[in-house]
């Protein structure tokens, strides 16, 4: 890999991922962090192509969404130094942020010094927990629950290279579990169209199974919740910062080759120093302040909205007053 002394030409923002929204997870990132990158570079080059043409073009530093892992091979084997981004796990805080990977050791340690405060993280976590004890809802599971996450049908994260797998691929790791608690409760994904189908298969393999449609931040702070079992959900990341114990059965998505960066990325500072090692940059003041829920209404997150925000969790505070009110 070049080093200090040998600038790349330019920056290259690109998408992997799922094919079909490649060219919009590439647009929605150069759209996102084209500015406040050419603000840090001394020749403000910044380009959005597609990830076949940026393979094709070895004098480019990479950024792109969800990098597949044959392209960062490909990139390795040239010493051609890139980004990675992906939508960290951990989505219960403030706002979502990204997860950041790279080939190049400089970039890493400039990753490293900005890397989110596993503290803080938990301080979230456990404001959702006060929050919902205070909610004084009806218990929403019995005690010793083991609780089965579904994920969406498509998702490329649980594809082996052949097929889409489920949870039904899986009941021979996951019976053991059952058996060994008082219940089990079936979380279905909200997007996932098979939930019933899923439900009827797990009851029919696995014996009685109950499924609930919960908040899933409200299920997470049940103390009579012992285990969370999933593919590779991020639920299964959350659930241990609620303290509860999880099981992938599946590949993990996130390792410790991704690091969470919070709110850094919204400066142009971050991205002046980050980049220094492989580029001609210069000191940027340009810097978009923090505000809850920034990238999530960027990424038209609505989906999991619900589950995640704050402000959802009051709104049910208040809904479940009003009902009380109204009786």
């Amino acid at each position: 890999m070049k080093g200090k002394g040998q600038s790349w030409q330019k920056v290259i923002i690109t998408a992997g991922g799922e094919p079909r929204k490649a060219a919009e997870h590439r647009e929605w990132l150069y759209l996102l962090l084209g500015e406040l990158i050419a603000s840090a570079l001394k020749v403000p080059d910044v380009k959005c192509l597609p990830l076949e043409e940026t393979l094709g073009d070895s004098s480019a530093l990479v950024i792109g969404f969800e990098l597949p892992k044959e392209a960062g091979q490909q990139l390795d084997a040239r010493k051609q130094p890139y980004l990675s981004l992906a939508i960290h796990p951990l989505r219960y805080m403030d706002d979502i942020f990204f997860a950041f990977r790279t080939n190049s050791d400089a970039m890493l340690r400039t990753l490293q010094a900005h890397e989110v405060n596993p503290v803080l993280c938990q301080a979230y976590a456990n404001m959702v927990q006060a929050t919902v004890l205070k909610s004084k809802k009806k218990p929403l599971l019995p005690p010793d629950t083991l609780l089965l996450v579904g994920q969406t049908e498509r998702d490329l994260v649980i594809f082996d290279g052949e097929s889409y797998l489920s949870l039904l691929d899986f009941i021979d790791a996951i019976a053991p579990l059952a058996a060994t608690h008082r219940h089990v409760v079936f979380k279905p994904h909200p997007y996932a169209r098979n939930n019933r189908m899923m439900h009827r298969q797990l009851k029919k393999r696995l014996g009685k199974v109950a499924m609930t449609y919960a908040n899933i931040y409200h299920l997470l702070s049940q103390p009579t919740l012992s285990h969370v079992c999933a593919l590779n959900s991020s639920v299964l990341y959350e659930a241990e910062m609620f303290m509860k114990t999880a099981t992938f059965l599946y590949k993990p998505p996130f390792n410790g080759e991704a690091l969470g960066i919070y709110d850094a990325w919204l400066s142009g500072s971050f991205w002046s120093t980050l980049l220094s090692p492989h580029m001609a940059t210069t000191p940027s003041d340009i810097v978009l302040p923090f505000r809850p829920d920034r990238l999530r209404i960027a990424l038209n997150d609505f989906w999991s909205y619900g589950e995640v925000s704050g402000k959802i969790v009051m709104m049910d505070l208040v809904k479940s007053a009003l009902r009380r009110y109204l009786r």
